[in-house]
């Protein structure tokens, strides 16, 4: 009697382990909707990353920009004043190491260009 509850035990024990390791791991799984604490993190730091690149630029001032990075992908968004402005946001973006893809939403300023 003694030898099958402590089989019987053993088993609950194991699966409950094995359920708790499942839940765990499927917390930190990540999609193309949801990221963990990790990849927000890494996000930011590459979203900061641009935002100094854009700043550093001697020839154009980069104010009207927003930076959001969700999985490497960095968008660009805002205002600036002409299309060679525009361009190049892009191409300070892309040489950040780490930037898997830069989509460029920004805009010319009305009557700029």
């Amino acid at each position: 009697m003694k030898k099958t509850y402590a089989v019987t035990l053993k088993a609950f024990g194991l699966i409950m382990g094995l359920g708790v390791l499942s839940l765990f791991c499927v917390g930190c799984a990540s999609d193309n909707t949801t990221q963990t604490m990790g990849e927000r993190l890494d996000d930011q730091v590459l979203s900061s990353q641009v935002r100094q690149s854009l700043q550093s630029d001697p020839q154009y001032k980069y104010d009207g920009v927003i930076i959001d990075t969700f999985n490497k992908v960095v968008q660009l968004s805002g205002f600036v004043d002409s299309q060679p402005q525009l361009e190049q946001a892009s191409i300070l973006a892309k040489k950040v190491p780490g930037v898997k893809e830069v989509k460029n939403n920004i805009t010319i300023k009305a009557g700029k260009e």
